[in-house]
């Protein structure tokens, strides 16, 4: 009697026959050991051959519905298309798939590889949809703006112009939620980017706010940051030469400046020294005094009550020596 070979499988390709079990094989889209029961293949995979004991892969990015017989049941998935060799291939960025081939996203528009239709398509940075239709591919459709002079957006995909932003030093002017204009910071102001009015402009760094306006700080006064605040005058013992300052200069060699001072020339030796800028300050001899600004020790270092100023003629140097008891100094 005939039995009925395993489900899946027939004897009708082997060409050398035993007249036993084995002569059976898996159909086209199964697979299996001869003689056995065949398992149909899973997706992503097929058999194009009777008697095959595992089924192929199809191409890497296609995939394929389970029990497939051919290697043209594996489809390129979204965004990928077919090459001549059944071998699938991504859309590179900036364009996506149509009818098995790569279209270009309209100028001024991106998307990332692999894109499988027209809205993958987003507006660069600095520019948003031209038409605020609602269809689904409306950059396509439509194309991207540039956002106004002196704005950008803050990334890729903006859709309005809403998302367009002044730049540094500018701040917004709309009239109305579809339009943008960017006016420029009066002289001598700053803004952040996206200012929405004139009043984020403030006085920048060197420059104090008067009479609603920023002007340059004069020589001795400074502002080293930005806003709407008054120049400062230099501390003691510095100076500042030049207007729009944001710092002042420390005196040199020990010497001391009055506050707000606009020259080193101001810069002298402090009480009981005596010196210059020039060649540093050094203390009166003992028992000696002396106003700020002594250059001389001769002549500007006196020496105090009851002390009388003893100057060696060689070397031009003082002391002070004290009266004999039953003398004073005048």
């Amino acid at each position: 009697a005939c039995s009925q070979c395993p489900s899946n499988s027939d004897r009708s390709s082997t060409k050398v026959r035993t007249g036993g079990i084995y002569d059976c094989r898996c159909i086209r889209g199964f697979y299996g050991p001869a003689g056995e029961p065949c398992s149909q293949c899973q997706e992503n995979t097929y058999s194009d051959n009777t008697g095959m004991l595992n089924c192929t892969d199809c191409p890497l990015n296609a995939v394929s519905p389970a029990g497939s017989t051919t290697k043209s049941n594996c489809t390129c998935t979204s965004g990928y298309i077919e090459r001549a060799d059944g071998n699938c291939d991504a859309c590179p960025a900036g364009k996506y798939v149509t009818s098995n081939a790569c279209t270009d996203c309209p100028q001024n528009s991106n998307s990332p590889p692999a894109s499988d239709a027209a809205h993958h398509c987003l507006c660069a940075e600095g520019f948003y949809r031209a038409s605020q239709g609602e269809t689904v591919d409306f950059v396509a459709d439509f194309g991207c703006k540039q956002c106004p002079s002196n704005a950008k957006t803050l990334g890729a995909g903006s859709i309005h112009i809403s998302q367009c932003f002044c730049d540094v030093n500018f701040f917004e002017i709309r009239a109305d939620a579809d339009s943008l204009q960017c006016g420029r910071c009066p002289r001598n102001s700053l803004s952040d980017a996206g200012s929405q009015s004139v009043t984020d402009c403030t006085c920048g760094p060197g420059f104090g706010l008067e009479e609603g306006a920023c002007t340059a700080c004069e020589a001795g006064k400074y502002k080293a940051f930005r806003g709407n605040n008054l120049c400062e005058g230099c501390e003691a013992g510095k100076y500042v030469a030049r207007m729009a300052s944001t710092a002042c200069q420390i005196c040199a060699l020990g010497t001391v400046s009055p506050v707000g001072s606009p020259s080193s020339s101001l810069c002298s030796c402090p009480e009981n020294y005596y010196g210059s800028r020039f060649v540093g300050c050094t203390p009166c001899p003992a028992y000696s005094e002396s106003e700020q600004g002594a250059n001389e020790i001769d002549t500007e270092c006196k020496c105090r009550p009851g002390y009388q100023a003893i100057v060696n003629s060689g070397t031009g140097t003082l002391t002070c020596e004290a009266c004999a008891s039953g003398f004073y100094t005048r």
